[in-house]
Parts: C-alpha cells; structure tokens; sequence
C-alpha cells in the first residue's frame, strides 16, 4: 500500500447480489457498483468512512457493466452484454 494509503474491507457481496464487476464515485461521494447480471447497486458510505451505511439497488435492464463513469451528473455505463454504451 502506497504511503499515506490504507486498506479496509467496507462490504462483501451478498448471494443475492451476483458479481460486482465495476464501481464509480458519484459527485455526492456515494459508489455506483455494476452487477454482473443486470442493475446497480448504490451505497453511502458512513461519516467515518468505515462501513456502508445504506444500500439502494438500482433496477436497470443493463447486462455486465464493466464500465462506470461519472461526468457531470451523468453515469456512463459500458454494457458488455447489452452490447452497448449508456
């Protein structure tokens, strides 16, 4: 780990959840993370910057985004399955 650096673990996947297979910084500091199925899942993290505070799953019709990207409010996505760019 570079200095000034640290690793922590925040959250694991749960069964219900598939793969995670990407992940974004929204301009609120929340992360966006792609599913290997199909959809989002949005999280907050906590004040301390130690555990996730709140979930929200985010129901998309997207397959395998392995691509997240913020730019001015938008979220591109690059859908492997769904053979496009949202």
């Amino acid at each position: 780990v570079a200095s000034g650096f640290e690793i922590a673990q925040l959250r694991i996947a749960q069964p219900d959840e598939g793969s995670w297979v990407s992940l974004a910084v929204d301009e609120s500091g929340q992360l966006v993370i792609g599913r290997e199925d199909k959809g989002f899942l949005r999280m907050s993290v906590s004040s301390d910057g130690k555990s996730i505070a709140k979930i929200q799953p985010i129901d998309a019709e997207l397959l395998e985004c392995r691509g997240l990207a913020f730019h001015d409010g938008w979220l591109y996505a690059s859908a492997n399955n769904s053979k496009a760019l949202f």
